[in-house]
């Protein structure tokens, strides 16, 4: 979350680079992922977004996503962003289930039962 924060308080700063990596809502209060605009004067702006929003990713983007960004590097930015954002957000409630299992041998009596120990 940190680094999140940073990135995108660097890339709002200056030309509003963000724009590449925030996503937006229309006016049914729908989010949409970014998307490069239509005009060419506009999507050379967007070109040029994407290139600095990649680097300043690839400078700061410790050895845990090395080789997502390695693999990626040529992909859109939103997508490598996503895929990012995907490594830190586990949706298996069985990982979910078992780090609460864990904690709770670490915690409880070996005569107390899991239940007791929740009450």
């Amino acid at each position: 979350m940190k680094w999140e924060i940073q990135v995108r308080a660097y890339l709002t700063g200056a030309a509003d680079h963000v724009r590449v990596i925030q996503r937006t809502r229309d006016s049914d209060g729908k989010y949409h992922d970014p998307a490069p605009p239509t005009d060419q004067d506009e999507c050379k702006a967007w070109d040029k977004s994407e290139r600095i929003a990649m680097g300043i990713i690839m400078a700061t983007v410790s050895n845990l996503h090395l080789e997502l960004i390695h693999r990626m590097s040529e992909e859109p930015v939103w997508d490598v962003w996503k895929a990012i954002e995907g490594q830190h957000q586990q949706q298996d409630t069985s990982l979910h289930h078992e780090a609460w299992m864990q904690m709770f041998a670490i915690c409880k009596k070996p005569t107390e039962t899991y239940v007791d120990y929740y009450r």
